[in-house]
């Protein structure tokens, strides 16, 4: 008997550092698996908060084979949780069965609006512009308003929305917050004011300067003409790449063309800093200095060349900001192509003052520009824009917001004059505030009559 326990004493006590190697190699690779989930769990919060369900998925299985069992670590389980009940969330059907169009409810009106933090001004002067215009037309009426500046993200404003039960939903006004309605298991109508994505026919989309309705108007100006070449000027800005996507796809829609026909017709450059090396590009094509590189080593003998300007090209696009765009048509005549017209629609707006300054610059550029701003340009109003006009803007967009909902029928395309411009809505049953069209020529500025 003595002799086993001393034995098995033995045993333990014999390799002490065997012991501790084990201990340690334990604990770095509960370390590492634990890294490991934060960076699944970081995934999966972001995709989350783009709106992509199918990333959510996939991160989160990655993160349950760590943990086969579901014992996620304690620091986990809470984000683990509203992970997954933001995928019951949007597992849940969209569409019921008995949707029946997209209709106005006053019974039980609801603004989601930033009420506090940076964007409490517009937030505030939305809401009392609509609370404004509502009680101009019935006194009965009453407008609750949910400030989404105290929430985390759209996913909690949605659990008191659903408590709530509203009958109209009006916002919410933030990129972010829109974006994350791709997520949710909508069943309220919406008029949402800013741009996405989203095909849900619960949901429409008012905001004063979108793109879409500028490249509408754009591909309303270019008709049904049939172009060799169409170049379009591009920055790296996220509005610009869209208007360019946009152009691409209402065109091939509209004429039923294939994506090879597409490329045929439109050639696209971005701009970063240099008009005139892009315009080059395209005009004289970029192989013209490697072939006349190529040519002189060949015969061994300088060469004197002209570049020839490209004569296919039948119409110059511009997403571009004022600095950028307004190079492009004196460039056209240094390269004798007065003959090809230019198409501005700002990748971003100048404020009034600044346009105002570049005009004598300008050289026969046809501009698409909101209505809302074309009237500012009017007023040529300066220092008082920064912050009037700002206003006068979200002040414009809650009574239009109103009138679209009360004044418009949504069940065939049809109008009404709002104060950002002629608000319509389409055979596709989408809203659109009608651009201007504008030319602007050595210090002039005339708008034409739509």
């Amino acid at each position: 008997m003595f002799l086993l326990v001393a034995i098995i004493a033995q045993t333990v006590i014999a390799d002490p550092v065997q012991n501790q190697d084990i201990t340690h190699q334990t604990q770095l690779d509960q370390q590492i698996q634990l890294i490991d989930a934060e960076i699944w769990l970081l995934k999966a919060e972001l995709a989350q908060k783009n709106g992509d369900i199918d990333e959510v998925k996939s991160h989160l299985q990655h993160l349950d084979s760590l943990y086969p069992n579901q014992t996620f670590p304690s620091q986990f389980v809470h984000r683990v949780e509203k992970i997954k009940r933001y995928l019951s969330l949007t597992a849940e059907t969209r569409l019921p069965q008995d949707f029946t169009g997209y209709q106005f409810n006053p019974n039980r009106m609801l603004a989601l609006l930033p009420m506090s933090g940076d964007y409490a001004e517009a937030g505030q002067t939305i809401y009392q512009a609509m609370m404004s215009e509502l009680s101009a037309i019935s006194p009965s009426f009453s407008l609750e308003v949910l400030d989404t500046n105290i929430y985390d993200s759209m996913l909690d404003v949605w659990d008191w929305v659903r408590l709530y039960q509203p009958s109209f939903i009006f916002g919410p006004l933030q990129k972010e917050h829109v974006l994350q309605l791709a997520s949710l298991p909508i069943e309220t109508p919406m008029l949402v004011f800013n741009e996405t994505k989203l095909s849900n026919p619960y949901v429409k989309f008012l905001t004063p300067h979108s793109s879409q309705s500028l490249v509408n108007k754009l591909v309303d100006l270019m008709g049904s003409g049939v172009y060799r070449r169409v170049v379009v000027f591009t920055d790296d800005s996220r509005r610009s790449q869209t208007m360019l996507k946009q152009l691409k796809q209402t065109w091939k829609l509209n004429h039923d063309l294939d994506d090879e026909e597409i490329a045929q017709v439109f050639t696209d450059r971005q701009v970063n800093s240099h008009v005139d090396k892009a315009l080059e590009s395209v005009v004289h094509g970029q192989k013209f200095e490697v072939r006349m590189g190529w040519l002189q080593k060949v015969i061994q003998t300088p060469i004197h060349s002209v570049a020839r300007a490209r004569k296919d090209v039948d119409l110059i696009v511009s997403f571009l900001p004022y600095r950028l765009a307004m190079q492009v048509t004196p460039l056209l005549a240094f390269y004798r192509l007065n003959q090809i017209s230019h198409y501005w629609i700002p990748s971003k707006l100048p404020t009034t003052d600044a346009l105002t300054r570049s005009l004598p610059f300008w050289q026969g550029t046809t501009a698409i520009l909101p209505s809302y701003y074309t009237e500012q340009l009017k007023r040529k109003s300066d220092k008082a824009e920064s912050l009037s006009d700002l206003v006068g803007i979200f002040h414009a967009l809650g009574t239009s917001a109103i009138k679209a909902v009360t004044r418009l029928s949504f069940d065939e395309p049809n109008w009404v004059q709002t104060e950002l411009g002629i608000l319509s809505l389409d055979a596709f049953g989408r809203l659109h505030l009608s651009p201007d069209l504008v030319w602007i020529d050595m210090g002039s500025l005339e708008k034409f009559e739509n």
